[in-house]
């Protein structure tokens, strides 16, 4: 198994590379006595690597609508003051396309 740890300059961990050393990981062959724990934590993490992945992507999901909305508040707060007739239109809009989405 490769024991090297590559640089990670984003601060983010690489998924990828954490699956690929546990796939490795499960190839080794193990005692008798350590091949159920082993097996169980290898299981376990997997799941838990999945979880990360979905909730960084859940996470980047939220911070995208989130933006959208703000830009949208912040359009229609200039619009009012530029004395638009229909300054919330912007914000009607974005809540449309965020609802159609399926997300609240």
């Amino acid at each position: 198994m490769n024991n090297t740890r590559t640089e990670n300059t984003n601060n983010q961990p690489d998924l990828g590379a954490i699956g690929a050393r546990l796939t490795a990981l499960a190839r080794i062959s193990w005692c008798g006595r350590c091949d159920a724990a082993v097996t169980v934590v290898l299981t376990d993490s997997a799941h838990l690597l999945r979880t990360v992945a979905q909730l960084h992507d859940d996470l980047t999901t939220a911070r995208l609508d989130a933006a959208n909305l703000r830009a949208a508040m912040q359009a229609a707060l200039r619009a009012a003051g530029d004395g638009e007739p229909d300054p919330l239109e912007f914000l009607r809009w974005e809540l449309a396309e965020h609802d159609g989405r399926g997300r609240r």
